[in-house]
């Protein structure tokens, strides 16, 4: 048998004084304990305290291993819950189990876009259609040769357009000239951990590089 917390809050019953004060011990002493995070036991003390207060009532009958699972399986749903920000808690009954689900959109809910998700599709497109025309030219020459250049003449053309105020040539605006740069920058990063394993750590600056010398004429790539 499982079953959710999804009950209405007005048809739930309120929780009795001894509930209350058991779990406001219980609280507490989780929070002195990093909230139980790791542990797999609970002190003999507040197991001996919480049936003591129990001892009229029907729960009476359970032992202390029981109420230290009960406790550790809660605080291991509540940790999860406050990982994921919230989701819904399954008990099943037979298994004697909780399982906390992940939550996730409403139905019928609109999909939320985030703002920069039409910027991650445009250099994906871009990227995509340059990527089909040119293959891998941009690196084929080697890092002097190809990647530098091709990354030097995406920065010579933001330079111009920064002097003068707009695009050096009609083919290509502002905006296309600064995502090939990003693209290229990022393919970079790839060429370097491709071909050095302390790329992570290494900064491109401080590989021993001669100064570029190459030109538009001299390199075969995007334009």
């Amino acid at each position: 048998m499982t079953c959710s917390s999804a009950a209405p809050a007005d048809r739930r019953a309120a929780p009795s004084p001894s509930e209350e004060g058991i779990s406001a011990l219980i609280f507490g002493y989780a929070g002195r304990h990093h909230y139980l995070d790791g542990k797999t036991h609970i002190g003999n003390d507040l197991l001996d305290t919480i049936q003591g207060m129990v001892a009229h009532l029907e729960v009476a009958t359970h032992r202390a291993a029981d109420w230290e699972k009960a406790i550790l399986t809660g605080f291991t749903a509540w940790r999860a819950l406050r990982r994921l920000h919230g989701g819904t808690v399954r008990l099943d009954l037979d298994t004697q189990t909780l399982t906390v689900v992940e939550p996730g959109p409403a139905i019928g809910a609109p999909k939320r876009i985030g703002a920069a998700d039409p910027l991650r599709e445009t250099i994906c497109g871009l990227h995509r259609s340059k990527d089909a025309a040119y293959g891998d030219s941009w690196k084929r020459r080697g890092e002097q040769i190809s990647i530098m250049a091709n990354i030097a003449r995406k920065v010579d053309r933001l330079n111009i357009l920064a002097a003068i105020g707009e695009a050096a040539t009609t083919d290509e605006n502002a905006i296309d000239t600064a995502i090939d740069l990003f693209v290229y920058a990022l393919k970079y990063l790839t060429y370097l951990a491709d071909h050095d394993d302390d790329a992570s750590t290494t900064c491109p600056s401080s590989r021993n590089t001669s100064p570029i010398g190459a030109t538009d004429s001299t390199v075969s790539n995007t334009s």
